[in-house]
């Protein structure tokens, strides 16, 4: 089951494939705003959805492993996971059964 963990200050939260909560997305600002979290699916099927924009997920952690008792993996502070926004929400996308890892852009202030 593939796994994304994101910090919400003191707390670490969790998303999976099952819709629902919210999904923090990085701005082209580089401030992060929290969004409706449809799932996780692969990319050929992100490519026909409608209105599909690629965004970056602001997460901490990953899993790609099958089962609960999966590692996690922790993003180095200028990474991201690929995702689309579509009006709804947005989706973590998956390609060959992997997240894809995206570098953030830096700028004076920071990584965003």
């Amino acid at each position: 089951m593939h796994k994304l963990r994101y910090r919400q200050g003191a707390v670490f939260r969790a998303l999976n494939e099952t819709p629902g909560g919210m999904a923090p997305v990085v701005l082209r600002t580089g401030y992060t705003k929290f969004l409706p979290w449809l799932g996780i699916i692969d990319i050929e099927k992100a490519r026909t959805l409608p209105g599909a924009r690629p965004i970056k997920l602001a997460m901490v952690y990953y899993s790609n492993g099958p089962d609960i008792g999966s590692e996690w993996v922790k993003l180095p502070a200028h990474k991201s996971i690929k995702g689309c926004w579509v009006p709804g929400g947005v989706y973590a996308l998956i390609e060959d059964g992997t997240f894809t890892i995206l570098i953030r852009k830096k700028d004076p202030d920071g990584y965003h």
